[in-house]
């Protein structure tokens, strides 16, 4: 069985696709701009109140909650990457309504993990959103964007290459018991890979 990659426009040159979601506002032309990731309504808030220029900015939320984006919409973000959410939600809506393009539940494949360990971009890494069909929207990011390879400790996490070659005990009472004898499983450590 022999995969077949499909054709790189000209202008996604120098990216790479790294997530795949639901396309809410179509557009031909693609959106490129550099990610911001805003966590809490405190983000927003400090994100629109900092002054810079937010024109070429995608933020990417985990929610597609209309109350939490909306004074980043109001502020004219470039575009709207959510982890969850649907199209027909509150802000699918105003995505469309004030013409902003909006991928949710993104599954991203690269990028570094947050403090709850999804995958994101990097902030400040060059996106490319391609909008241009639905249901389906694309996710690009800058090639050599950062990555991180995610562990809490060496005593208490392996790599993703590890944990696949070994078995992995997986029980309650296995993970409970790791909890005591280790002091920094719930530290979180980031290495650039």
């Amino acid at each position: 069985m022999s995969i077949i990659k499909p054709e790189v426009p000209e202008a996604a040159k120098g990216f790479e696709h790294v997530g795949t979601g639901l396309n809410v506002y179509e557009s031909p032309d693609p959106v490129v701009g550099r990610a911001k990731w805003l966590d809490s309504p405190n983000d927003v808030i400090s994100f629109v109140e900092s002054g810079e220029d937010i024109s070429d900015v995608i933020v990417i939320a985990r929610g597609g909650t209309t109350t939490f984006l909306a004074m980043a919409l109001n502020a004219g973000v470039r575009g709207v990457i959510t982890l969850q959410g649907a199209p027909e939600s509150h802000l699918g809506i105003l995505s469309r309504e004030y013409g902003i393009p909006c991928i949710m539940s993104v599954a991203f494949e690269k990028g570094v993990r947050t403090s709850r360990g999804e995958i994101i971009p990097a902030d400040g890494v060059r996106l490319r959103m391609d909008v241009s069909s639905r249901p389906r929207g694309t996710v690009s990011a800058e090639a050599g964007a950062p990555r991180s390879s995610w562990r809490r400790s060496s005593c208490c996490w392996r790599s993703s290459r590890e944990r696949s070659r070994t078995a992995w005990p997986a029980t309650r009472s296995w993970w409970r018991g790791r909890r005591r004898r280790c002091s920094t499983s719930m530290t979180t450590r980031y290495t650039a890979s």
